[in-house]
């Protein structure tokens, strides 16, 4: 997952999207609720890590409590 969330955060600055700026405190939570589930193949839990929580919810994916492309 780390290396498709490394070319989407390319992807969103090519196409001038501003990408989120998070604190050291919630990076470092991020990077722990990612890590719990990084060797995951399941499509749902990939979905939820990468999207985060609220777009996760709207596709019907359980949610991994990660803000919006959290990555």
């Amino acid at each position: 997952m780390y290396h498709v969330g490394c070319a989407n955060g390319r992807f969103k600055r090519f196409a001038g999207q501003a990408l989120p700026n998070y604190d050291p405190d919630k990076r470092s939570y991020i990077r722990e609720r990612i890590a719990e589930h990084q060797t995951s193949t399941n499509q749902s839990t990939q979905f939820a890590a990468f999207y985060g929580a609220e777009i996760a919810a709207t596709v019907g994916y359980p949610s991994l409590g990660l803000s919006a492309y959290a990555r």
